[in-house]
C-alpha cells in the first residue's frame, strides 16, 4: 500500500497550509490548503494529526477523488480539488502552488494536482500520515 505524507508548515485563523510527499514515487510539490485547527469539529476544523486509510471514492459532486476512513468524531472527508477555504468543509485541498489568490491563502491549479496525485496513487487504497510542522 503506497504511503502519502502531509507536512502541515503554516496556519492562522482562516486555513492550514501543508505539502504531501507521496512516498517513493517522484513527482512535482503537490500543496495543501485545510480549514484550521478548531478542535476537530466536522466541516469547520482540519482533522487531527495521525495516519489514516484512504480510498478511492466517487459522489455526486466529486469524482475520482480520495476519502479518509475511520477519523474520529468525523465522516466524509475528502482528498479533492479547490483553491479557497470556502472549497473545503473540513477537506484537503490539492494545488501545485499555494500563496494568496484574491486576497486569500490558496493553493493553485488544483486539478491538475488532483490528476497528478491520481496518476501516482491511481484507483488503489493508501495510508495518509497527517504530521505538524
Amino acid at each position: 500500500m503506497k504511503q502519502v505524507d502531509l507536512i502541515r508548515a503554516w496556519q492562522d485563523h482562516r486555513v492550514t497550509l501543508g505539502m504531501i510527499n507521496i512516498v517513493d514515487a517522484d513527482h512535482r510539490p503537490l500543496y495543501t490548503l485545510e480549514n484550521p485547527w478548531m478542535h476537530n469539529e466536522p466541516n469547520v476544523s482540519c482533522i487531527p494529526p495521525g495516519e489514516y486509510v484512504c480510498t478511492p471514492y466517487s459522489g455526486t459532486h466529486y469524482k475520482n477523488v480520495y476519502k479518509l476512513c475511520h477519523v474520529p468524531g468525523r465522516t466524509d472527508i475528502l482528498i479533492h480539488w479547490g483553491n479557497w477555504e470556502k472549497n473545503t468543509q473540513g477537506c484537503i485541498l490539492l494545488g501545485t502552488g499555494s500563496g494568496i489568490m484574491k486576497d486569500e491563502p490558496a493553493v493553485s491549479n488544483s486539478m491538475e494536482a488532483v490528476n497528478l496525485f491520481r496518476g501516482i496513487i491511481g484507483k488503489e487504497d493508501f495510508i495518509l500520515r497527517i504530521h505538524q510542522g
